[in-house]
């Protein structure tokens, strides 16, 4: 039982189906998870009629009336507060029957197994396990489990022994797993995520894989995807795949036929892959080529492994060859033109955007694909060509302004009008020398470690440069940075100045720093979050977002928080502007380290740390002074020595929330209120008593806080 196409649905899809059913397809599964419905269908199906039907009780009585009319259990499960079943002929399943329990019935399991029945589904719903037997000629010798946690090292051993799942269900933070030695399946893949991977599956999808079980629980949505074993059929096909003319205009599709060996080991090197071991994916899918030597989506992983190693010679090397091999793979494609584009290989790029297949085009889903070509059309004279890619681009974000501005340029260009800049985010930054900015960074109060940790992040920067540009290979140079540390360390302004130098050495374009907070990101109803992170991310293309007090995003015990969602709409957007953008988490160190270890996508892409510590009281009081002579005041020596005083008082007695130089900013203001409040009593103020600060004002600011204690020695 597989699907090929899917659809979401606020509310139970009733509608849905009648109208899938109109269009001779059939159900193959229901899901329901983050308050909304999944449906996947498929037109390719065995079933002849299909039923289904919802209950607040479990329906026993509504499956026990669908066998009697020769109707088995295709699905089953509970979403929105009831259960549904479908039920479907013609499902080559004899002698069905359920079992239902509250606690895992492993030996009951066990005792139909070696009766000679089939484990056809599992589902945990409403505290209460459903198993669904039946003799099923499709499948052979079975294993099954619980787990107390994602069985990703079973699967992987049992993928190796020639087993697929068949059926998946979480309960309750464990998991339930069959999986079957004989399943009419080539390849099988699973992508487990915390939001449903909706461009992930239509990618797999367009790989020739098959959504071929679905479901959403212990918080993350799991989809297991196949690619199915061909039988012969007449649908627009001959018996040896004779290509006909006049089905298609393009050239002839690649069909791969790869071997399910070579498969095995192709989904063992993803699984390295995604885990950030890029060497050994590398070796995994080495090994799928020794099988197939063919395999375009194992060449296509080796350079990405490639790039992700910092080897771009080799990136593109077996990104060209993938290309040549499968011309109409979305991932292949869009992975070519990304690498053209870095490397600056404006002819190469230029040839792929006149000749790309239509095929190819249609199934793209990254939207920076056609806007790099829409550029290298553009500066080439290609006008029309040039706008409807940037449309292109915008259908798939279409409030992102890069694309909006490229595709005014172009219309104006084609109107013979003189461009206009119409970006909103067109701040100019200082332009100072990298030495400039780093006196810059070492005239600023303390931060020693901190000045340190940049200046050695500098050299870094520095050699991998000169190890790139001398053609040897160079590591990856990830600036996505962690600040953690208390309120007024000077995180922002360090920021700030980061973005500058990151601009002087070319790293950002432009180099501004864009700073918001949980209140800019989250919205207050679903679909709302996304359209706030996806605009703040937009500003801060070219330059650093800075997010202060991060961890709001990812409340302890904040069950569906939408901030979660912020977090997943960045982690996407940082992988696409990868070079173009530095994201800057900050907050307490507590908090931000609970953060990073609650997603995995952040633990990979955020490594870099920056712990900014609390000022000494000597810091504090240079920063005091310094405020104080920016401000020209003058301060006298008995009242310098009770700042100092005071200062060591509230550092020695302070908290985590210690507000290091913002309370300094405030004591100073504070300061000067009282100064002149002192100063309006007087009749005749000169020009030295508006500029000075004594005794009496520190007093008066700091009394009610602070009392100096006064020793008397009696002689």
């Amino acid at each position: 039982m597989s699907g090929q196409n899917f659809l979401f649905s606020k509310h139970f899809p009733e509608e849905q189906i009648n109208e899938i059913w109109k269009n001779g397809c059939f159900i193959n599964y229901l899901a329901y998870g983050q308050d909304k419905w999944l449906l996947v269908y498929d037109k390719n199906s065995k079933y002849l009629d299909q039923k289904w039907s919802t209950r607040v009780d479990f329906p026993d009585e509504v499956i026990n009336n669908g066998w009697q009319e020769n109707f088995d259990i295709s699905d089953i499960g509970f979403g929105e507060g009831v259960w549904y079943v479908v039920m479907s002929t013609n499902t080559g399943i004899s002698d069905q029957k359920w079992l239902t329990k509250q606690d895992f019935p492993s030996n009951e399991i066990k005792d139909y197994l070696k009766s000679g029945d089939t484990i056809i589904q599992l589902s945990y719903k409403n505290d209460r396990w459903i198993i669904v037997f039946g003799k099923l000629e499709d499948l052979g010798k079975q294993i099954f489990g619980l787990y107390s946690e994602f069985p990703s090292k079973t699967i992987k051993d049992y993928w190796s022994k020639g087993y697929f799942i068949t059926s998946v269900c979480p309960s309750n933070n464990k998991w339930g797993l069959v999986m079957s030695q004989i399943a009419p399946y080539e390849n099988q893949f699973y992508i487990l995520d915390y939001n449903f991977p909706e461009a992930d599956v239509r990618e797999k999808l367009n790989e020739g894989y098959e959504i071929t079980n679905v479901c959403y629980g212990n918080g993350m949505w799991l989809i297991i995807m196949s690619i199915p074993i061909m039988t012969n059929t007449d649908h627009n096909s001959d018996e040896e795949g004779t290509y006909d003319p006049s089905s298609e205009n393009d050239e002839i599709e690649n069909v791969q036929q790869i071997d399910p060996k070579a498969q095995r080991l192709f989904t063992t090197g993803m699984e390295y892959f995604n885990k950030k071991n890029y060497s050994k994916a590398i070796e995994y899918f080495e090994n799928a080529l020794k099988i197939n030597p063919e395999y375009a989506s194992a060449i296509n992983g080796i350079g990405a492994a490639w790039s992700w190693l910092g080897d771009s010679d080799k990136e593109l090397e077996y990104y060209k060859k993938a290309y040549s091999i499968d011309k109409t793979n979305p991932t292949i494609f869009s992975n070519l033109v990304f690498c053209l584009y870095d490397l600056d290989k404006t002819n190469e790029l230029l040839e792929i955007a006149n000749n790309c297949s239509q095929k190819t085009i249609d199934n793209v889903t990254k939207s920076y694909v056609f806007y790099y070509l829409g550029k290298v059309l553009l500066e080439n004279k290609q006008t029309d060509k040039a706008i409807d890619f940037f449309n292109k681009a915008l259908k798939i974000d279409p409030d992102e302004e890069l694309f909006k501005d490229a595709l005014k340029e172009a219309e104006t260009i084609k109107n013979d009008k003189t461009p206009q800049n119409t970006s909103q985010n067109n701040e100019n930054i200082e332009e100072k020398s990298l030495d400039e900015l780093m006196a810059e960074l070492n005239k600023l109060v303390g931060l020693s470690n901190i000045k340190e940790d940049i200046n050695n992040l500098m050299k870094y920067i520095k050699i991998e440069k000169m190890r790139r540009d001398r053609g040897m290979s160079s590591n990856p140079i990830s600036l996505h940075a962690v600040f953690q540390g208390p309120p007024g360390t000077g995180k922002t302004t360090v920021a700030r100045l980061l973005g500058k130098i990151y601009k002087s050495i070319g790293l950002l374009s432009k180099g501004h720093l864009i700073e918001v907070d949980r209140s800019q990101l989250v919205g207050e109803y679903i679909g709302q979050t996304a359209i706030k992170t996806n605009k703040v991310i937009d500003s801060a293309i070219d330059g650093i977002l800075f997010i202060d007090e991060a961890y709001t995003l990812m409340p302890e015990n904040g069950g569906n928080d939408f901030g979660k969602e912020a977090i997943d709409t960045l982690l996407k957007r940082m992988e696409d502007l990868r070079d173009r953008m530095v994201v800057i988490i900050a907050g307490y160190p507590n908090e931000m380290n609970r953060l990073i270890l609650s997603n995995p996508g952040l633990q990979s892409r955020f490594t870099r740390y920056f712990s900014f510590k609390d000022y000494t009281p000597e810091e504090l009081f240079e920063i005091f002074d310094r405020i104080a002579n920016t401000s020209r005041f003058v301060i006298t020596d008995e009242a310098k020595e009770k700042v100092a005083k005071y200062l060591d008082y509230v550092y020695k007695s302070r908290t985590d929330t210690f507000g290091n130089a913002r309370l300094v900013r405030n004591l100073f203001e504070e300061i000067v209120q009282h100064q002149s409040a002192r100063l309006a009593e007087m009749d005749n103020i000169s020009d030295q008593d508006l500029c000075t600060i004594n005794i009496l004002d520190i007093n008066n600011a700091i009394d009610d806080e602070f009392k100096e204690e006064i020793t008397e020695n009696r002689y």
